[in-house]
């Protein structure tokens, strides 16, 4: 998979917060975004599931124009990995399952183990079954990102958006 922008141009809130921006993110790279608040990181990570489209420019993945694409196609290619990490109330197994097609034990382990997350949630009282949220467990900020990236990844995304 590759994506690639080109000439990107988008107005937020009637300023130009990304402008003439090009470049390509070949398959099994990764693209790190750095810069102060407000200079459109953010801004650019919404173009890739269409959160809302560019005011000019165009973003490809292998080679063709996203708003080509149904959206719903779209979004199940893109793994999302938010700053403020989220997990539901449940298990820790129902948190990885979330929207996933192959909810079976060897899937959401494989996916724990990828995300590094399986050691820890081994060690808790009552493993991949250990309630998380209200009433449950309060994993700190270091274990609830894996579970996170283990629920992102789950369905092999084509983009992984973290």
């Amino acid at each position: 998979m590759e994506l690639t922008v080109s000439d990107l141009a988008v107005a937020r809130g009637g300023r130009c917060v990304l402008q003439g921006l090009d470049f390509s993110v070949g398959p099994g790279q990764a693209l790190v975004l750095r810069g102060p608040n407000g200079s459109g990181k953010t801004t650019l990570l919404a173009l890739v599931p269409r959160l809302f489209d560019p005011d000019a420019g165009v973003v490809r993945i292998d080679g063709q124009d996203i708003t080509a694409v149904a959206v719903r196609s779209l979004r199940r290619q893109i793994g999302v990995v938010t700053q403020e990490t989220v997990l539901f109330s449940g298990s820790i197994r129902s948190n990885i399952a979330y929207g996933a097609q192959d909810t079976s034990d060897e899937s959401i382990r494989a996916a724990a183990i990828k995300a590094r997350a399986d050691g820890f949630i081994q060690a808790m009282p009552g493993g991949h079954e250990a309630s998380v949220g209200a009433q449950g467990l309060t994993p700190s900020g270091g274990q609830r990102q894996p579970i996170e990236i283990a629920r992102a990844t789950r369905p092999a995304p084509r983009i992984l958006n973290h």
